[in-house]
């Protein structure tokens, strides 16, 4: 791995460190900052949204309907072309969020592409999670 690799996936670790703190303080902004305005996401659920906007909506509702609810995200491969400023991650990740009254926790799988922007940061461009237990 080349030094510009490697200062990549540090970067990608502290942009995912920082999504995550994001979503414990419950902050859709935080959250929205660390997306491209293109961003998309599959969820576990199989919704689907598209941009930036629409994902922060969508958790600042998330939050205010259920403050219980959290998520964590944890790398496991980070793979960067440093050329084209492209980084594919997978890892897993966990959930815990309520269903009615009915506390639920769910994990699964992910897989995110990053991209680096014109003045070098690095933003989430998609992501897709797969749930695998739900409990």
């Amino acid at each position: 791995m080349t030094s510009e690799e490697r200062a990549a996936v540090d970067a990608i670790n502290a942009g995912r460190d920082a999504l995550n703190r994001a979503i414990v303080a419950k902050d859709p902004d935080a959250i929205a900052d660390l997306l491209g305005e293109a961003y998309h996401v599959v969820t576990a659920l199989n919704t689907q949204r598209a941009g930036r906007e629409e994902s922060r909506r969508a958790w600042a509702e998330m939050f205010a309907g259920d403050p219980s609810a959290t998520f964590e995200r944890v790398p496991a491969r980070i793979d960067v072309n440093d050329e084209l400023g492209m980084a594919h991650e997978t890892g897993d990740w966990t959930g815990i969020f309520r269903a009615g009254a009915d506390p639920v926790s769910v994990s699964g799988v992910y897989a995110a592409k990053w991209e680096r922007n014109a003045d070098g940061t690095w933003v989430l461009l998609a992501e897709v999670f797969t749930p695998l237990a739900r409990r």
